[in-house]
C-alpha cells in the first residue's frame, strides 16, 4: 500500500482530500512540525504540500524561505515522488482570451506567480523526474467561515454571509477556467496511481464568464457589474489535454 504524506491538510486545496485516497495509506503533517518527522518522508511514496508561506503573494520571497523547496532539500535523496501545487498564473495575465499549454512561455507578473516560477525551477533543479508540477485554473469549492482569506472563493464567502449586494469590478462576459477543489483531488489521485511526473494543467479545458460561475451562489438580482463598461482582463483557458491522455477513464 502506497504511503502518501499531506502537509498543510487544513488548508482550503487539502479540504475533503482524505477521502479521494482510499487504498492508500495517508499521513498528515503541519508546516510547524514536518521537519520532525524526515524519518516519515523518508519512508513515503508521494508527499503533497498544501501549505504556502504568508508571504507569497505579498514580496519576492528568498528560494530557501519557501516551504517546497526546503522540503524538497530534504528529501531530494529520498525515493519519495514531491507534487507542488502551481498555478495558472505561471502563464501571466491576458486581456484576450488565450488558451495556455504546458509549453507556453511563464510570464510572472505579481509576487504571487513570480514565487511560483522560481520555486517550479528550484524544484525541477532538486527533484528532476521525481516532481509532479500541477499548474491549476481557478479552484472553487465550499464557502470559507473565516474572514481575511485573500482568494475569490474568500471575497465571495465574506459578501454572501454579510447578505450583500456584489459589486464586481469586471465585465460580466470575462471568461475564466474554473474547477472544483473535487476535479483537483481526483485528478491527484489518478496522476499519484499513474505513476505521473512531469508539467500538468489541471483545469476544465474550457472557460465560464464571471457572470456564469457567480450565478452558481447568488441570484441574479443580487449581481452589480460596476466594470461592465471596461475590456475584459485577465482572461484564460488551460488546455488539459494532457491530463486527459495520462488519467483517460479516472478523469470522469
Amino acid at each position: 500500500m502506497q504511503k502518501i504524506v499531506l502537509i498543510g491538510p487544513d488548508s482550503y486545496l487539502a479540504t475533503g482530500a482524505d477521502e479521494y485516497f482510499f487504498g492508500f495509506t495517508v499521513v498528515k503533517l503541519y508546516h510547524y512540525n514536518w521537519r520532525e518527522n524526515i524519518e516519515v518522508l523518508k519512508s513515503a511514496d508521494w508527499i503533497i504540500n498544501f501549505s504556502i508561506h504568508p508571504d507569497f503573494a505579498n514580496r519576492d520571497m528568498g528560494v530557501q524561505e519557501i516551504i517546497d523547496v526546503q522540503i524538497a532539500e530534504e528529501i531530494k535523496d529520498f525515493c519519495a515522488k514531491f507534487i507542488f501545487i502551481s498555478s495558472r498564473k505561471v502563464y501571466g495575465t491576458h486581456n484576450e482570451l488565450i488558451v495556455h499549454k504546458e509549453t507556453d512561455d511563464l510570464k510572472g507578473f505579481d509576487f504571487y506567480s513570480k514565487n511560483k516560477i522560481k520555486t517550479e525551477k528550484m524544484l525541477l533543479k532538486l527533484l528532476g523526474d521525481k516532481l509532479l508540477i500541477l499548474r491549476c485554473s481557478n479552484v472553487i469549492g465550499p464557502l470559507i467561515k473565516k474572514n481575511g482569506y485573500k482568494t475569490f472563493v474568500g471575497w465571495l464567502s465574506e459578501r454572501l454571509e454579510k447578505n450583500e449586494i456584489l459589486d464586481i469590478d469586471l465585465n460580466e462576459n470575462t471568461i475564466k477556467d474554473f474547477i472544483s477543489v473535487n476535479f483537483l483531488h481526483k485528478s491527484i489521485v489518478g496522476l499519484v496511481r499513474s505513476n505521473a511526473n512531469g508539467i500538468y494543467n489541471v483545469s476544465s479545458g474550457k472557460g465560464m464568464t464571471i457572470k456564469e460561475f457567480l450565478l452558481n451562489y447568488v441570484n441574479e438580482d443580487r449581481l452589480n457589474f460596476i466594470g461592465n463598461k471596461k475590456e475584459k482582463i485577465d482572461q484564460f483557458i488551460l488546455e488539459n489535454q494532457k491530463l486527459k491522455r495520462q488519467l483517460g477513464d479516472r478523469l470522469l
